[in-house]
């Protein structure tokens, strides 16, 4: 121990404690053992390196991506799709069914023959068909939403005599979930035109606005079980169903998908 004079209350004839060594202290010595004393306090101060860098934040997370809010839709002219269509070769060409410049098809649903058609191999046909268009958007988060829009009516009944194809029965409407666009569809021929047993293929499409390989098959509840002459008709990789050209008399003779690359305006 040592100090730097007599201790007090001690006696004359007591001899000195050593003196103690002078201590230099420089003004970053004091700041540093100021810190040391604060931070035994529980105070934690954000200390700036010597070459003037600051330091990371130990609560520093990194932030998710944002993007551009934007619409998907056709970027180029639609082609056919490979095969072409579900159905056969009869029937007279309708008015192609088709969506706004910024919407694609999202749905399908029919009219169905309550009774079979004798001499289309006793099975039930398409009398109408409804296409139901959407609005498919991309939020700032990435995920793609769609937004139901109207719906294209393509009637059938229209020929010599229709009367085994009504009554009909409005079945319900199937569509792709949200975010999701049409990439092909199947179907059965009866016998040499007209189909049945409908099913949309649908994709999902990821945050850059590109279609991906994740597809999904929906049934058209409604429009019969048959498999003795499936069909399909699917768009290229990365492309969607802008439109349908189709081809009807009595009954849904045609349905051929016409495909598109889509791109996020």
């Amino acid at each position: 121990m040592c100090e730097s004079g007599v201790a007090h209350g001690r006696t004359a004839g007591l001899s000195r404690l050593s003196p103690c060594p002078r201590v230099n202290f420089g003004k970053l010595d004091l700041v540093r053992w100021w810190i040391v004393l604060l931070v035994g306090c529980g105070y934690h101060p954000q200390i700036a390196s010597l070459d003037g860098d600051a330091p990371a934040s130990d609560s520093a997370t990194d932030s998710p991506p944002t993007f551009t809010a934007c619409t998907l839709a056709s970027s180029a002219e639609p082609v056919a799709a490979t095969p072409a269509f579900i159905g056969g070769t009869g029937g007279q060409p309708r008015a192609d069914a088709t969506c706004t410049a910024d919407e694609l098809p999202v749905g399908l649903w029919f009219h169905v023959s309550e009774n079979e058609i004798p001499d289309h191999a006793d099975q039930v046909a398409m009398v109408d068909l409804h296409l139901r268009c959407g609005r498919i958007t991309r939020g700032t988060d990435g995920v793609f939403t769609t937004t139901p829009q109207e719906r294209f009516d393509s009637p059938g009944g229209m020929g010599g005599n229709c009367s085994a194809y009504v009554p009909t029965t409005e079945i319900a409407e199937v569509t792709c979930s949200s975010g999701r666009v049409i990439v092909g569809i199947e179907g059965n021929r009866l016998d040499d035109t007209l189909y049945n047993s409908v099913v949309l293929r649908c994709a999902a499409v990821d945050a850059s606005g590109a279609i991906t390989a994740d597809v999904v098959a929906l049934p058209v509840a409604g429009t019969g079980a048959n498999s003795n002459q499936p069909m399909s008709a699917s768009c290229a990789t990365g492309t969607a169903v802008a439109s349908f050209q189709i081809k009807s008399g009595c009954g849904h003779d045609q349905l051929a998908p016409r495909c598109a690359p889509v791109g996020c305006n």
